[in-house]
């Protein structure tokens, strides 16, 4: 009725089950490490895309104010005043 089992196969299935849980545990850093590589990479080229891009919208808006200045001071001021309107009807709503 019961499988009595010798001690010394009792540890040695103990030894092949902890042997069996150290290679899923190495395999699971392994995949992580991976994984963690993969995404540190794919960070590292959307950093250098937005650089890329950034570096290229700065010298079109360079280029843009030292073709158009005077468009470029109307443009400006024109934003500061609409900064300027939203900035005090916020502050006012919450007097």
């Amino acid at each position: 009725m019961f499988n009595h089992k010798s001690p010394t196969t009792l540890q040695a299935m103990a030894n092949e089950v902890s042997r069996c849980a150290q290679a899923a545990a190495d395999s699971a850093q392994q995949e992580s490490q991976a994984a963690m590589d993969a995404v540190h990479e794919s960070a590292q080229h959307l950093k250098n895309q937005v650089n890329d891009f950034s570096d290229h919208v700065s010298r079109r808006a360079t280029q843009h104010v030292k073709e158009n200045p005077l468009k470029s001071l109307l443009i400006a001021a024109a934003s500061g005043a609409a900064l300027m309107a939203v900035l005090s009807y916020i502050t006012r709503s919450r007097r």
